[in-house]
Protein backbone atom coordinates (compact mmCIF):
# COMPACT_ATOMS: atom_id res chain seq x y z
CA UNK A 1 0.00 0.00 0.00
CA UNK A 2 1.29 3.71 -0.99
CA UNK A 3 1.98 5.87 1.79
CA UNK A 4 -0.95 8.72 2.37
CA UNK A 5 -0.25 12.55 1.19
CA UNK A 6 2.39 14.40 3.90
CA UNK A 7 -0.32 16.45 5.26
CA UNK A 8 -1.73 12.90 6.08
CA UNK A 9 0.68 11.25 7.42
CA UNK A 10 1.61 14.51 9.46
CA UNK A 11 -1.95 14.34 10.95
CA UNK A 12 -1.76 10.58 11.62
CA UNK A 13 1.55 11.41 13.33
CA UNK A 14 0.26 13.98 16.00
CA UNK A 15 -2.81 11.77 16.16
CA UNK A 16 -5.12 14.24 14.66
CA UNK A 17 -7.94 14.70 11.91
CA UNK A 18 -6.52 17.13 9.00
CA UNK A 19 -9.54 18.81 9.73
CA UNK A 20 -8.40 18.99 13.18
CA UNK A 21 -5.41 20.80 12.44
CA UNK A 22 -4.15 24.23 13.65
CA UNK A 23 -1.78 27.08 12.12
CA UNK A 24 0.52 25.90 14.81
CA UNK A 25 0.08 22.16 14.10
CA UNK A 26 0.93 22.96 10.57
CA UNK A 27 3.48 25.33 11.05
CA UNK A 28 5.05 22.34 12.93
CA UNK A 29 4.08 20.10 9.84
CA UNK A 30 5.93 22.92 7.56
CA UNK A 31 9.31 22.39 10.06
CA UNK A 32 8.74 18.54 9.89
CA UNK A 33 7.90 18.38 6.09
CA UNK A 34 11.01 20.54 5.41
CA UNK A 35 13.28 17.38 7.15
CA UNK A 36 11.91 15.24 5.32
CA UNK A 37 13.54 13.18 2.71
CA UNK A 38 11.88 13.86 -0.92
CA UNK A 39 9.31 10.89 -1.61
CA UNK A 40 9.98 9.19 -5.13
CA UNK A 41 6.17 8.53 -5.47
CA UNK A 42 5.12 12.05 -5.41
CA UNK A 43 7.59 13.08 -7.89
CA UNK A 44 6.73 10.62 -10.29
CA UNK A 45 4.80 12.09 -13.62
CA UNK A 46 2.10 9.88 -15.18
CA UNK A 47 2.17 10.42 -18.80
CA UNK A 48 -1.98 11.60 -18.41
CA UNK A 49 -0.55 14.48 -16.14
CA UNK A 50 2.34 14.83 -18.57
CA UNK A 51 0.07 15.62 -21.27
CA UNK A 52 -2.21 17.84 -19.02
CA UNK A 53 0.73 19.97 -18.45
CA UNK A 54 2.29 20.04 -22.18
CA UNK A 55 -1.65 21.25 -23.07
CA UNK A 56 -1.33 23.91 -19.96
CA UNK A 57 1.88 25.06 -21.48
CA UNK A 58 0.30 25.43 -24.87
CA UNK A 59 -2.68 27.08 -23.62
CA UNK A 60 -0.54 29.95 -21.78
CA UNK A 61 1.89 30.41 -24.66
CA UNK A 62 -1.27 31.29 -26.91
CA UNK A 63 -2.28 33.29 -23.78
CA UNK A 64 0.78 35.11 -23.91
CA UNK A 65 1.53 35.64 -27.59
CA UNK A 66 -2.46 36.54 -28.27
CA UNK A 67 -1.35 39.53 -24.80
CA UNK A 68 1.83 40.84 -26.93
CA UNK A 69 0.27 41.01 -29.62
CA UNK A 70 -1.31 43.55 -28.98
CA UNK A 71 1.62 45.60 -27.76
CA UNK A 72 3.18 48.97 -29.98
CA UNK A 73 4.89 47.14 -32.91
CA UNK A 74 7.13 49.61 -35.65
CA UNK A 75 4.94 47.73 -38.56
CA UNK A 76 3.33 50.05 -41.25
CA UNK A 77 -0.56 49.48 -41.61
CA UNK A 78 -0.14 47.06 -44.98
CA UNK A 79 1.61 43.96 -42.61
CA UNK A 80 -0.90 44.55 -39.66
CA UNK A 81 -3.84 43.87 -42.37
CA UNK A 82 -1.58 41.27 -43.68
CA UNK A 83 -1.46 39.24 -40.24
CA UNK A 84 -5.13 40.08 -39.99
CA UNK A 85 -4.71 42.08 -36.68
CA UNK A 86 -5.96 45.53 -37.65
CA UNK A 87 -9.29 46.49 -37.78
CA UNK A 88 -10.61 49.80 -39.08
CA UNK A 89 -14.24 51.28 -38.53
CA UNK A 90 -15.78 54.58 -39.34
CA UNK A 91 -18.11 55.97 -36.47
CA UNK A 92 -20.30 58.28 -37.52
CA UNK A 93 -20.88 60.94 -34.66
CA UNK A 94 -24.30 62.98 -33.76
CA UNK A 95 -25.16 66.50 -35.26
CA UNK A 96 -23.46 67.56 -31.94
CA UNK A 97 -20.30 65.97 -33.15
CA UNK A 98 -17.77 68.67 -35.13
CA UNK A 99 -17.48 65.94 -38.08
CA UNK A 100 -19.10 63.59 -39.73
CA UNK A 101 -17.25 60.21 -39.07
CA UNK A 102 -13.95 59.53 -37.20
CA UNK A 103 -11.81 56.82 -38.27
CA UNK A 104 -9.97 54.66 -35.55
CA UNK A 105 -7.78 51.68 -36.20
CA UNK A 106 -7.48 49.23 -33.40
CA UNK A 107 -5.33 46.36 -33.54
CA UNK A 108 -7.47 43.05 -32.46
CA UNK A 109 -7.27 39.59 -33.34
CA UNK A 110 -10.62 37.36 -34.61
CA UNK A 111 -10.44 36.14 -30.80
CA UNK A 112 -10.40 39.68 -29.26
CA UNK A 113 -13.25 40.91 -32.07
CA UNK A 114 -15.75 37.45 -30.63
CA UNK A 115 -14.74 38.62 -27.26
CA UNK A 116 -15.95 42.28 -27.92
CA UNK A 117 -18.96 41.10 -30.16
CA UNK A 118 -19.66 38.99 -26.66
CA UNK A 119 -19.87 41.41 -24.58
CA UNK A 120 -21.24 44.27 -26.32
CA UNK A 121 -24.15 41.35 -26.74
CA UNK A 122 -24.25 40.71 -23.29
CA UNK A 123 -24.28 44.37 -22.04
CA UNK A 124 -27.03 45.45 -24.26
CA UNK A 125 -29.32 41.91 -23.09
CA UNK A 126 -28.06 42.61 -19.39
CA UNK A 127 -28.84 46.21 -18.97
CA UNK A 128 -31.41 48.33 -20.18
CA UNK A 129 -29.40 50.71 -22.44
CA UNK A 130 -32.67 52.61 -23.60
CA UNK A 131 -31.65 56.19 -23.90
CA UNK A 132 -28.17 55.69 -22.50
CA UNK A 133 -25.53 58.01 -23.93
CA UNK A 134 -23.70 54.93 -24.55
CA UNK A 135 -26.17 53.20 -26.70
CA UNK A 136 -25.39 54.63 -30.13
CA UNK A 137 -21.82 54.21 -30.15
CA UNK A 138 -22.01 50.34 -28.67
CA UNK A 139 -24.71 49.76 -31.61
CA UNK A 140 -22.68 51.35 -33.97
CA UNK A 141 -19.34 49.87 -32.61
CA UNK A 142 -20.93 46.40 -32.96
CA UNK A 143 -22.50 46.77 -36.26
CA UNK A 144 -18.80 47.86 -37.32
CA UNK A 145 -17.35 45.14 -35.75
CA UNK A 146 -19.58 42.34 -36.99
CA UNK A 147 -18.79 43.10 -40.64
CA UNK A 148 -14.87 42.65 -40.11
Amino acid sequence: MSRPYPIVEFAQKIGKNTAELTVNDLGKFMQWWMKQAPRKDLLKVTPEQRTQYNKDVAAMNKFRAAQTSRLPVNLNDQELIDDGMAVEMKLKVDEAGSCEEIVCSMELTALDVKALLFTIGRVCEDYEMAGHEFEASLQSLQEGLEGV
